[in-house]
């Protein structure tokens, strides 16, 4: 599997279960958000994604055909349910702009001091380094009118090293 195959195996997953079939005939539906992994991308131990509909949010496990676990979008916190992730050693497979805009649009809101998870957000702010999402490009896809939160990337130090 490579990042892309594990992208198309959760929007799979995601159209078979019961939520967005109930929803199929609805103007909005299901959209994945983020696909994050665990190990390696080829051959991943794990695999959660995150899709959202209107006001709810579905957490799927599309490796283990777990069931799906259906919340009010206003329970979902991006330092728990992404930069908490990310420190517990998953990766970023896939995220859309708009999930972008709201993370960037998280960051900004809070106080660097409010992240409990700085590392994930760390890792989040680099991947967004390696993928090239700027404000810039935030804008032009979103909108995003908010504040450029790379100016709370901290290089790592392997990465000074290159």
């Amino acid at each position: 599997m490579s990042t892309e195959k594990i992208m198309r195996a959760a929007e799979r997953f995601l159209k078979r279960t019961k939520e967005y079939m109930e929803n199929r005939d609805a103007d909005d539906n299901y959209t994945i958000d983020f696909v994050l992994f665990k190990g390696n991308a080829f051959a991943p131990e794990d695999v959660i994604a995150s899709a959202s509909c209107v006001d709810f949010s579905i957490s799927l496990k599309p490796l283990h055909s777990e069931d799906t676990s259906v919340t009010h979008d206003w329970t979902f916190n991006f330092d728990d349910d992404l930069f908490g992730m990310l420190e517990s050693g998953y990766k970023i497979a896939g995220m859309t702009m708009d999930c972008h805009f709201c993370v960037w649009h998280t960051i900004g809101e809070s106080q660097r001091d409010d992240i409990e998870n700085p590392k994930g957000m760390q890792m989040y702010l680099s991947y967004c380094k390696r993928n090239g999402i700027t404000a810039q490009e935030l804008k032009v896809d979103t909108s995003y009118d908010g504040v450029d939160v790379m100016t709370l990337y901290e290089k790592s130090s392997r990465e000074q090293e290159r």
